[in-house]
């Protein structure tokens, strides 16, 4: 009976204990950025990871990586994403800016906690930038983890923060 009784009572407390989930936030990542930091990480097999940070105009260089990407001088270096472009390296002027390298990217720039990732395409490669986080017009993006020596050498990961310009 008494057996019977927590049956009844664990079963009424599991039925109307419901958890109230908030939804998920879309996020527009479409504007103009400025790099303030970027960190660099390497990781092999062997050897315990080394984190590298860049900030407040220091410059972060990576011959590894494509034009726009391979050299970021922190708190001055520029990213205008959009809907299918990404541009990097701006050259401000008085009447327009332009942009020095342009790559195709995935049409949408609306992500969410489900697929918080946005895809580029430098000279044919598909690169994969994940949202790690969204905050007061900062997003902090995690570039896909790099292999430039197959298993002869370390990973490289780059985490990049991102101030929305207005």
């Amino acid at each position: 009976m008494k057996c019977a009784f927590y049956i009844i009572v664990l079963s009424f407390l599991a039925l109307t204990s419901c958890i109230k989930q908030a939804p998920v936030p879309n996020v527009n990542i479409e504007g103009v950025y400025r790099f303030d930091q970027v960190i660099y990480a390497t990781v092999d097999n062997y050897s315990q990871e080394e984190n590298y940070l860049f900030s407040n105009g220091s410059t972060f260089t990576n011959p590894n990586e494509f034009p726009g990407l391979d050299t970021i001088k922190t708190a001055n270096s520029l990213v205008k994403i959009s809907a299918g472009q990404l541009n990097f390296n701006a050259l401000i002027t008085l009447n327009d800016t332009l942009w020095e390298q342009s790559y195709p990217a995935q049409t949408n720039c609306l992500l969410t906690a489900k697929n918080p990732y946005f895809s580029f395409y430098p000279f044919g490669m598909k690169r994969i930038w994940k949202l790690i986080d969204y905050s007061d017009s900062t997003l902090v993006i995690s570039a896909s983890t790099q292999w430039p020596q197959s298993n002869a050498g370390p990973a490289y990961q780059t985490t990049y923060r991102l101030k929305q310009l207005p």
